[in-house]
């Protein structure tokens, strides 16, 4: 089952106030748990760089929902497929990483909603509580699920306010490290200074009239 904290957190962001998250990198369901157990809102979910399966996806979801923290998953792509099946066992959202422009992003707010208007097909087993509860989750999946298009390359910066604009979307995350950036830029990662600080992930609400922001 989905967290009942989605659409607290939601209205926060958009409030603008401060939502807590960490990061999940671990493929171990005993890490999971103690994320989960530590008093964060949101716990983030990496299958894109981390060896975790859709199995144990599951596995760790299950673990975490005694504390109920909200789990976005950053996918490892925009496969419609792919994002159905990370919701279908229960995840509140997706992060989709490398968005390059509007139209990708518009493609990945799809891939949360249902047909026959959207891309996502139905079946949402764990995340409907085995359909014991069929009805409570298609009356609030489409408010409470997180879509959060993730803007890394240079170029998909130049595209950043249409991106945000987007009808559908719920934050921006920026972040990378120094010779991630570097690389972006197509220089080596060794210009990266050693010294200096990685960005912070900030999950940051659209609201009308924000703006994109740095931090270090």
């Amino acid at each position: 089952m989905p967290s009942k904290r989605a659409l607290e957190a939601k209205e926060k962001l958009r409030r603008g106030e401060i939502v807590y998250s960490a990061w999940l990198t671990f493929n171990d369901v005993g890490v999971a748990e103690v994320l989960a157990g530590s008093g964060f809102d949101i716990v983030l979910i990496d299958t894109a760089h981390i060896s975790i399966t859709l199995e144990n996806l599951h596995h760790c979801l299950a673990a975490m929902k005694a504390w109920d923290p909200v789990t976005i998953v950053r996918v490892p792509g925009h496969d419609p497929a792919g994002i159905k099946r990370v919701l279908d066992i229960g995840a509140d959202g997706v992060i989709g990483p490398m968005t390059m422009d509007a139209e990708q992003c518009a493609r990945l707010v799809a891939s949360r909603r249902y047909a026959p208007a959207w891309r996502r097909g139905f079946g949402p087993r764990r995340a409907s509580d085995h359909f014991r509860d069929i009805a409570g989750y298609v009356a609030t999946a489409d408010a409470a699920t997180f879509v959060i298009p993730q803007i890394e390359h240079v170029e998909a910066a130049e595209q950043a306010l249409s991106i945000a604009s987007v009808p559908g979307i719920d934050a921006r995350p920026r972040r990378g490290s120094p010779a991630a950036r570097a690389l972006r830029r197509g220089q080596p990662a060794s210009l990266a200074r050693r010294d200096q600080p990685a960005r912070i992930l900030l999950i940051v609400s659209c609201r009308p009239g924000d703006q994109f922001g740095t931090a270090e």
